[in-house]
């Protein structure tokens, strides 16, 4: 059984790439703006936006990012890796429903660039359609995760 898979993502640069040096080399992380459309109890559907976090450990793809791409470009970023959030305990943090205090926390995920381009201006929206729906035109997340 191959335990490959590979997420595919689309949407605007949140903000500017942001390169880091390290030893090793250079990383680039960038936040994809992903737009999702929902749907509430009462069959509504809605659209809720999610920054999603992407990071390329290839230093030659990691300068490449850095000079092509800036905040507000819509990019397709196909991901071949995912990174847990870092775990750490918040002895401060308080349960409302248990009265407690202290609890555990974990970070953001984050995905591994295997790929990047820009991705194409969307097509005109037709006049009908909400604002919504337009700007769910312009950036949708592409595929999910595919096994």
């Amino acid at each position: 059984m191959d335990n490959r898979f590979t997420v595919n993502i689309a949407g605007r640069l949140a903000r500017d790439p942001e390169l880091k040096s390290y030893d090793w080399g250079v990383r680039c992380e960038l936040q994809i703006l992903v737009i999702l459309r929902k749907v509430n109890r009462d069959g509504d559907v809605y659209s809720a936006e999610r920054t999603i976090r992407v990071t390329t450990l290839d230093t030659s793809l990691a300068g490449r990012i850095a000079r092509e791409f800036k905040m507000g470009d819509r990019v397709e970023v196909v991901c071949d890796d995912i990174r847990p959030g870092r775990i750490w305990y918040d002895p401060s943090a308080f349960d409302p429903q248990t009265g407690e205090r202290g609890r555990w926390k974990q970070g953001r995920e984050r995905f591994i660039i295997a790929e990047i381009k820009k991705a194409p201006k969307p097509k005109a929206a037709a006049k009908d359609k909400t604002a919504d729906a337009a700007r769910q035109a312009e950036v949708e997340v592409l595929n999910g995760v595919t096994g």
